[in-house]
């Protein structure tokens, strides 16, 4: 927005979106246009779209950031947890995509860009739904990557490692470096602890891994397309 980009803001949660919208606002760029609408039906991504089109005329960049985790073992999880899980990653996030994607082939490009996360890259121990999940939205980009890249129609993933709100209630993550509550605050050297965290956690459970991963490549965006 700060960059004089209009956006249009989708989510179920009216004070939070009010709240990013005024934000939004605030920094004197783009217009910003709220849809009190998740991506969980085929209805809501054709509103979300239609409302964007009819506003701003095209769609050009989305930022799909759907997902739920409950965190469990394979052998503790319902199944019914499972379900709830794969739909808020991965189905809400091909949902959204094919719905963008259309109007983005109609106007000859586009950027599709979904949040993934590093466990949709490694298994991680106590979140098996959620690495599973998040390696079917990272395979879903890759597979729209191949088939759209040559239409004008870019996709990319982004798959970082951060403290949320989803990783708060997950196991050892108390170990997790914190980050301080001022984001202004953040300076390189969190950042960098945040990666070495991962790395660390990573190579005591995958040996193969161990000396040849590089942590800078643990987070952050992964290309999948020409000219990103």
């Amino acid at each position: 927005a700060g960059a004089g980009a209009n956006v249009v803001i989708c989510a179920n949660n009216a004070a939070s979106l009010k709240k990013i919208a005024e934000e939004c606002d605030a920094l004197g760029g783009g217009k910003t246009h709220v849809v009190a609408k998740r991506p969980s039906s085929e209805e809501n991504c054709a509103t979300i779209v239609n409302a964007a089109v009819d506003r701003f005329r095209s769609v050009d960049i989305l930022v799909v950031a759907s997902g739920q985790n409950k965190v469990a073992k394979i052998v503790d999880q319902k199944a019914e947890d499972f379900l709830d899980v794969m739909d808020a990653n991965v189905t809400q996030s091909w949902l959204m995509a094919r719905a963008a994607a259309r109007q983005m082939l109609k106007q000859g490009k586009g950027s599709i860009v979904n949040v993934a996360s590093i466990s949709g890259l490694f298994g991680m121990p106590t979140a098996h739904t959620y690495c599973a999940a998040k390696g079917g939205v990272i395979n879903l980009v890759r597979a729209m990557a191949n088939c759209y890249g040559n239409q004008g129609v870019r996709a990319n993933a982004i798959a970082p490692v951060a403290r949320t709100r989803l990783t708060e209630a997950s196991p050892g993550s108390a170990d997790v470096v914190k980050a301080p509550a001022d984001p202004d605050a953040l300076d390189e050297n969190v950042s960098r602890a945040y990666v070495e965290w991962a790395r660390e956690r990573i190579e005591e459970r995958v040996p193969a891994y161990r000396g040849k991963q590089d942590a800078g490549t643990l987070v952050g965006m992964y290309t999948l397309t020409p000219d990103a």
